[in-house]
């Protein structure tokens, strides 16, 4: 899938694309290496998505703006596309949580680590 095909997108069926796409489990703890990689991925992962919907978002409003000017002749089509960036934009929010989540659970490891290392 492509942009001009997600913008293309009625929005409920972009929102269950972008899920599918972009929504990730978060593990709840980790105690190996292998846990401590996954996360990494996953961290690195969501630069990449953050990345891709933030070019696709840039689209959307553009695409929207065009529309805004032509509303009165395509008031469907107008509607439509504010309701895909609040997709995009509640997808990116998702992202950026789970960014932040990641970051916060090394850092909460890294802590336990050296107060474990302290005794």
């Amino acid at each position: 899938m492509n942009i001009c095909e997600e913008l293309k997108m009625k929005p409920d069926e972009l929102s269950n694309v972008l899920f599918d796409t972009f929504y990730r489990e978060i593990p709840t703890s980790f105690e190996t290496s292998e846990d401590l990689n996954r996360i990494g991925e996953l961290m690195a992962e969501s630069v990449n998505q953050y990345s891709y919907l933030t070019n696709l978002l840039n689209q959307a409003e553009n695409q929207w703006r065009f529309l805004q000017y032509e509303k009165k002749n395509h008031a469907k089509e107008f509607y439509d596309a504010l309701d895909r960036k609040t997709v995009i934009n509640r997808t990116l929010d998702m992202v950026k949580l789970r960014q932040k989540t990641l970051s916060r659970l090394i850092t909460i490891k890294q802590i336990s680590s050296q107060e474990i290392n302290m005794y």
